[in-house]
């Protein structure tokens, strides 16, 4: 009997370890049984389903006329979030993305002459940017540590296409040339006439928004980042466009001795 009851009980001793073994290398449709709901099952309306409960037969709802969701009122501070001194009366031209902008097929090229007696073509997206009234100060007080973030933010987001320099040299850029697959547009550098003298709310702009074949980054960058960058951005501008006798003594003396 001894030897017996020692064996029923290794047998009841080797079960729940192998019953847990079993359990974590096999598969199952069963749902697994829940001792402690943990709010795994809750009473809630998901996305993409369908209810009987309003008359459209969805579960996501789309958002009420003149409501503006909780956390997102931009309005109170238009310079901030938009680069802009108003809104103007056509908003949407406010969200443009150049990167969409594409020539439909068999449109001919942009330095094409009109056929005699045509109407006057529309204006671009790119005009239409031109004409809006962008702020030329930044909106909030800069300094140093200002400074600072928008350079470790534009090295983060920024050099890997337009280079440290900001001459449209990142190690991306390079690569893509280097394939030579045509596809591939180099980065503008930031020292061209044109984006010199963009003000800095176009600029912002541009970074929340993107450019042609660069995206916008409203969504991984925010407001207060962005406008960090652009600072740096106007920094690394001033820096290729100083001349030597607007600076201090002391001011030269410093570049002299980083050399």
């Amino acid at each position: 009997p001894l030897v017996l009851a020692l064996s029923l009980i290794g047998v009841l001793l080797i079960m729940p370890p192998a019953l847990v073994a079993y359990k974590r290398s096999t598969t199952t449709n069963s749902p697994r049984i829940h001792i402690v709901p943990d709010m795994d099952f809750q009473p809630k309306l998901k996305t993409q389903n369908t209810t009987n409960i309003f008359s459209d037969g969805r579960e996501v709802r789309p958002h009420i006329e003149g409501t503006i969701p909780r956390g997102q009122f931009k309005d109170d501070n238009i310079p901030f979030y938009y680069g802009l001194k108003v809104l103007p009366e056509d908003q949407d031209v406010i969200a443009i993305n150049l990167q969409d902008e594409q020539k439909p097929a068999g449109e001919k090229p942009a330095d094409a002459k009109p056929a005699a007696g045509a109407a006057a073509a529309a204006p671009t997206e790119d005009q239409k940017l031109a004409q809006l009234p962008w702020v030329t100060e930044f909106p909030m007080p800069v300094t140093d540590k200002m400074m600072a973030r928008g350079k470790e933010r534009y090295k983060i987001y920024c050099s890997v296409c337009h280079g440290l320099s900001g001459e449209g040299d990142g190690l991306v850029s390079l690569r893509a040339m280097e394939l030579q697959q045509g596809t591939w547009i180099r980065p503008a550098s930031y020292y061209t006439d044109n984006v010199r003298n963009q003000p800095v709310g176009r600029l912002f702009h541009t970074i929340s928004n993107g450019v042609r074949k660069m995206p916008g980054y409203s969504a991984q960058i925010p407001p207060e980042d962005r406008w960090a960058i652009v600072l740096y951005l106007r920094a690394l501008q001033k820096s290729h466009h100083t001349d030597a006798k607007d600076l201090s003594k002391e001011e030269m003396e410093k570049l002299r001795s980083t050399k």
